[in-house]
């Protein structure tokens, strides 16, 4: 971030959005966005580990930076009793059913979104059989982007009142490779990694042809695309970390990011200006750690056919479930 401080922070009073907050990079993301002035909204399918998350959170930041976050934007209408800097809400993006309720939740409050930072993600290696949501689509694409893609899409009218931005989380392993629209949900061929993959390309597809269709429409809604590195210090992929030697889990340790540094990224993804579809890596070797840094986005998210074959997909999967309920359009 280049030593920024809240009081020079372009989103010093603004309200962002984060998923997958209360875990990892997302909670460094959450940190850092908080001492930058930020007010955070933090969707959580665990209420009582997001309280014990926030309150970890606020404590660790001085006094100074919670003052900054005390905007006139800060607030989501009819949340009450929130401590400043962090909003706790629901969301379990593998339920549909609850991502119409958030929209609707976000949608109906007077209240603007700046940005927001599409994070929260599983890797389902070492899980077992392939497994389906309540809404019958394979887990790992549901949680990965299909519920981000919903979200994000039914929010589109606040993020247009702001002109705001989307900053989508995706991952180096998908920095190659085209995704196989004929078997998106991997039931044909289901390898916990490959559905991982698919599920992280589609959402920076998504990424793509979301900047594209707001320069079109004149939505001025800036989309940038990042990724953290490698980042083992998290609790991700937890069966897979316990059966690897310990000696192989500090080696990859010493040659990616902390939590904190992979947390940069996004950061400096929320703080840029520029126009247009940008994209924001590790400038250390193979992007693996390091300095934020940007780059052209990667030409396998750059496909506009594929952008668009993607967006009608998802839409008959389940966004326009979620658009025919309770009024959204």
């Amino acid at each position: 971030m280049g030593g920024r401080t809240g009081a020079g922070s372009r989103i010093r009073g603004r309200t962002v959005l984060v998923t997958g907050g209360s875990d990892g990079v997302g909670r460094e993301i959450v940190r850092g966005l908080v001492a930058l002035g930020a007010h955070v909204l933090m969707p959580v399918r665990d209420r009582a580990k997001g309280l014990r998350v926030r309150a970890d959170l606020l404590g660790s930041l001085p006094p100074a930076a919670l003052e900054q976050s005390r905007a006139r934007r800060s607030d989501v209408s009819g949340v009450s009793g929130q401590q400043p800097g962090v909003t706790l809400m629901d969301l379990d993006l593998e339920s549909l059913a609850s991502v119409r309720t958030l929209a609707v939740e976000l949608l109906g409050a007077d209240a603007p979104l700046d940005a927001f930072v599409l994070n929260a993600g599983i890797v389902p290696m070492g899980e077992g059989p392939r497994r389906l949501t309540e809404d019958g689509i394979e887990r790992t694409l549901q949680t990965n982007f299909l519920g981000h893609f919903a979200l994000t899409t039914a929010l589109v009218p606040l993020l247009r009142q702001s002109r705001g931005q989307v900053v989508v989380q995706c991952s180096a392993a998908t920095a190659r490779g085209r995704i196989d629209l004929a078997d998106l949900q991997s039931a044909h061929a289901y390898r916990p990694f490959a559905a991982y993959r698919t599920s992280k390309q589609a959402l920076g597809v998504f990424a793509a042809e979301l900047s594209r269709r707001s320069a079109a429409g004149g939505w001025g809604v800036r989309v940038r695309a990042c990724h953290p590195g490698m980042v083992l210090g998290t609790a991700i992929a937890p069966r897979v970390r316990a059966r690897l030697p310990q000696r192989l889990i500090r080696l990859a340790e010493r040659l990616g990011n902390t939590p904190a540094e992979a947390a940069s990224t996004a950061l400096a993804a929320v703080e840029s200006p520029r126009r247009g579809f940008r994209m924001f890596v590790p400038g250390g070797p193979l992007e693996l750690r390091g300095s934020p840094r940007e780059r052209a986005p990667w030409p396998s998210l750059l496909d506009a056919a594929q952008g668009c074959e993607l967006w009608r997909e998802a839409e008959l999967l389940g966004y326009s479930r979620i658009t025919r309920s309770r009024g959204l359009r």
